[in-house]
């Protein structure tokens, strides 16, 4: 390893891509000024009208370079894998199952997300040289971000771009992030995180009532990202006590495995519900005359 190796950083112009809006603001603040665009995944929260319409607001107000939203509703994936040992699949984790069928609208929407994530990347990623994304295990573990480096990584196969990840890891993600650690190159210089901007786009998250994270975060003094390595999707053999030693910001995230299944429940009804409003808006006022009764 060359001295040139540990300076190399994502460039100015690279794009950013991640998950929801504010996730850009979290996970990769010490590039978004010099960004060249910005691309955020999904929009519509489903259940949560007033907060979808507070991101769609939030993101028309955010002072960036090439600011995209590519509008995908949420598949309500959010804690439903097998944490904190989840199973990998080619459209991100594998979603627990339910009696009667209950999980299958999430899992489907899931799976719809992935196609149209690497269809609308891959035509707005063409012309672009270096991404910035989600790491494999999704920060603090959310499916939502695994799906979309998932995505980013099946267009790069494609379009040849270099692909950095986050370096963000939470005790839910730890044994995630060791299945994958094989994966990354030697991470970029340390760069300082912008906490002026960070502090800017958390207000007007906030004040359009979809910031996401804790109101009282922190931003670390540095940040940096790691390479993802080309031709790297089968892991080395390894010895049974081998771990590969890294350096990552380690961020507290409450995690609760009881009640998870209830939640489940709670977010699979809300996504058939969305559908069914969508595909019959007299099946809406029907549920707004009766909520109103």
């Amino acid at each position: 390893m060359t001295s040139t190796d540990m300076m190399l950083s994502p460039p100015p112009g690279c794009a950013v891509v991640m998950a929801h809006p504010d996730d850009e603001v979290l996970w990769a603040s010490s590039v978004l000024a010099s960004a060249g665009r910005v691309i955020l995944c999904f929009g519509d929260s489903p259940g949560r009208p007033a907060f979808s319409e507070g991101r769609r607001r939030a993101v028309d107000a955010l002072p960036l370079n090439g600011v995209e939203t590519l509008e995908i509703v949420e598949a309500s994936a959010f804690d439903q894998a097998s944490w904190p040992i989840p199973q990998d699949t080619p459209e991100g984790l594998a979603l627990r199952k339910l009696p009667f069928n209950l999980h299958g609208a999430g899992l489907t929407a899931y799976r719809e997300n992935f196609e149209t994530l690497c269809r609308l990347l891959e035509d707005r990623l063409a012309e672009v040289a270096d991404v910035v994304t989600h790491n494999p295990w999704g920060e603090y573990g959310h499916e939502d971000h695994v799906q979309v480096f998932r995505a980013v990584e099946t267009v790069q196969r494609k379009l040849g771009f270099r692909i950095w990840v986050s370096c963000y890891v939470s005790d839910k993600a730890v044994i995630l992030m060791q299945r994958h650690l094989y994966r990354l190159g030697q991470p970029s210089a340390p760069l300082g995180t912008d906490k002026a901007l960070g502090d800017e786009l958390r207000q007007i998250y906030t004040e359009n009532g979809c910031w996401t994270w804790p109101q009282a975060y922190i931003w670390p003094d540095q940040e940096w990202f790691y390479p993802l390595l080309p031709n790297s999707t089968e892991a080395p053999p390894v010895s049974p006590c081998q771990v590969q030693s890294v350096h990552m910001n380690m961020i507290r995230f409450e995690f609760k495995p009881l009640g998870r299944i209830a939640g489940f429940i709670k977010s699979s009804l809300r996504h058939v519900k969305y559908r069914l409003v969508r595909r019959s808006p007299g099946f809406g006022r029907v549920l707004e005359s009766i909520r109103n009764e």
